[in-house]
Order: C-alpha cells, then sequence, then structure tokens
C-alpha cells in the first residue's frame, strides 16, 4: 500500500501526510489512453494521471495536480511531466518516489506498486524497480585505477628507456 506526502516550502516547511482509508476517498476511472486517481482528504485532493504511450510500449506518470484548503487559503499545484515509465504489462515499484510539482511544492509517495495499463487476469505484471537516484559508482573507480595503473606503467617505461639512452655507445 503507497503512503502520500506533500511538502510545501515557505516561510515554513510544512508537511502534509494523506491519510489512508477511511478517512481519504479514492476514486478513479480509465480510457484506452489515460488513467485517474482521485484522493480526497480532509485538507484537500490529489489527482494523479497516468498515460499511455503505444507508440513507446510504455506507460507513465503525465500529471499531478494538488488542491490544499489551508487555514487563510485555498492551493492549488499542479506538474505536467513524463515520470515512472515503465513498459506496459509491468509494475512500478519503488521505495520512494519524489516529484517537484511547483519550486515550492514537492509531491512524496512511499512504497510505490503502480500499473496503469495492460493487467492480465487484473494481476500486476512483472516488477519493474526505479532507480535509487544515487548511481552506481563501482564501474567509474574501476575504470579511474586501470588508467592510473596504465599512465604509471608508460611512465615507468618511459624514465627506463630514457635512462638507457643517456650511457651513451656500449662497447661491443
Amino acid at each position: 500500500m503507497a503512503s502520500f506526502n506533500i511538502s510545501l516550502i515557505s516561510k515554513t516547511k510544512q508537511e502534509i501526510v494523506i491519510p489512508s482509508e477511511p478517512r481519504t476517498r479514492a476514486s478513479g476511472n480509465c480510457s484506452a489512453q489515460e488513467a485517474w486517481l482521485n484522493l480526497a482528504f480532509p485538507l484537500g485532493q490529489l489527482h494523479i494521471t497516468f498515460r499511455q504511450d503505444t507508440k513507446d510500449k510504455t506507460f507513465f506518470l503525465r500529471e499531478v495536480n494538488i488542491t490544499l484548503n489551508l487555514k487563510d487559503y485555498w492551493m492549488f499545484a499542479g506538474a505536467v511531466l513524463k515520470g515512472m515509465v515503465t513498459p506496459l504489462g509491468r509494475a512500478f515499484t519503488c521505495e520512494k518516489v519524489d516529484i517537484e510539482v511547483t519550486p515550492n511544492v514537492s509531491f512524496s509517495m512511499m512504497n510505490v506498486k503502480a500499473q496503469a495499463f495492460k493487467l492480465e487476469g487484473g494481476n500486476y505484471g512483472k516488477e519493474m524497480k526505479c532507480s535509487s537516484g544515487s548511481p552506481n559508482m563501482t564501474v567509474p573507480i574501476v575504470v579511474g585505477v586501470i588508467l592510473v595503473v596504465l599512465i604509471l606503467i608508460v611512465v615507468i617505461a618511459y624514465l627506463v628507456a630514457r635512462r638507457r639512452n643517456q650511457r651513451g655507445y656500449q662497447p661491443l
């Protein structure tokens, strides 16, 4: 089960946790190309749209709209994006997905498992895990070490060859 947080950055950073049922009502709908999820909670609502790209055979998070009823005013934030891109027939899974809706509003989803299209028999397809955000540094480190070793070999070979040439002619 996914959980959702909304962060507002103003004079004081405010974190809004969208509560689980029954305090939050979920509704949704879908067409051949789009799927919508709407979460209505005591402080507002969250609307998420997924879109299918039949050309690339993928689905992706297309739109996030947030409406909040803060103490003295209503706030609306929306973003159109192309996130969580996943092949059709597979399920997107991730421990945490962060989305910047506006410079002052960010949206986080935790423990996400989503498949908007091509569910066989109502079941999720094979999981596709998100990237962790921090790239694996093993390969660049190994390549760097190999380059340093090669440079050292070339420098040592140069010094040895130069030293031999300084001796002059060798008697026979």
